[in-house]
């Protein structure tokens, strides 16, 4: 992961450079760099969390609705192939979610628990540095100072499918091979993303994402391994199963014999 790469996905060097839209900040260029990975991966074992907040909310007195997809903390700890998640919601209530060989486990919170494909969901029920799928190789970045150490500043829209399923993919306003503009259609929402990386360790500080503000922490990493609860292994059982039969499932139809 960057963590088994749950979010991270990239598009054709080739059609890098009319993807991006990028806006203007203050600072310096920062130096070309050869190295594509402009995003540190975190390895096991590692622990770190994520704190959104709403900059309405910063700003007015009065108080903001909440979105009640989105959680206002999320925990990690990635041991191994294993990863642990912890939401917590506007309402104080925890959800807690499992990472398994591929497999999503969620207890709700009312209770229930269930699997599904790590792949499903949406990027704040997915592992890995949220927020940072758009930052993809060719990205041009602005040097600032911050608390006396570097940080590279990226800013861009996206259009993203509406509702969004996923850390979106970058594109730009003139779309490559298009006369015109493009414009987010019925089924699009343009977002607008900022991202704070530390220059030396490349991993995100803080990310704007429209009106959220998503503040990383990182923690010493785990000194012993995490293992999955026993509640939440019929879940895991059952899902492999259901991944299995898909496997094995054919993709074409027999044709019947000939009469």
């Amino acid at each position: 992961m960057n963590l088994p790469h749950f979010h991270h996905l990239f598009l054709a060097g080739s059609l890098l450079a009319g993807f991006l839209l990028l806006q203007q900040s203050h600072g310096q260029p920062a130096p070309e760099s050869t190295d594509t990975q402009l995003v540190s991966e975190l390895k096991s074992p590692s622990q770190w969390e994520i704190s959104i907040s709403n900059k309405n909310q910063i700003k007015r007195s009065a108080p903001v609705r909440w979105d009640p997809a989105v959680p206002t903390k999320v925990s990690y700890t990635l041991s191994g192939t294993t990863v642990r998640i912890e939401q917590t919601w506007g309402d104080g209530t925890i959800s807690e979610m499992w990472i398994v060989d591929g497999v999503t486990l969620i207890q709700y919170r009312n209770g229930i628990i269930e699997g599904r494909n790590a792949f499903d969901g949406d990027m704040w029920s997915r592992p890995g540095l949220v927020g940072t799928a758009w930052i993809i190789p060719g990205t041009q970045a602005k040097e600032i100072s911050m608390q006396s150490r570097k940080v590279l500043v990226y800013e861009a829209k996206v259009l993203a499918p509406l509702p969004s399923g996923s850390d979106p993919t970058p594109m730009n306003e003139q779309t490559p091979g298009a006369s015109n503009p493009a414009q987010p259609s019925e089924k699009e929402r343009e977002d607008k993303w900022k991202a704070f990386i530390d220059a030396e360790t490349k991993l995100p500080i803080k990310i704007q994402y429209n009106d959220y503000i998503i503040v990383y922490r990182y923690f010493p990493p785990p000194t012993t391994s995490v293992e999955l609860p026993s509640k939440f292994q019929k879940a895991l059982d059952d899902q492999m199963k259901r991944k299995q039969l898909i496997d094995h499932s054919p993709s074409v139809l027999p044709v019947p014999p000939n009469q």
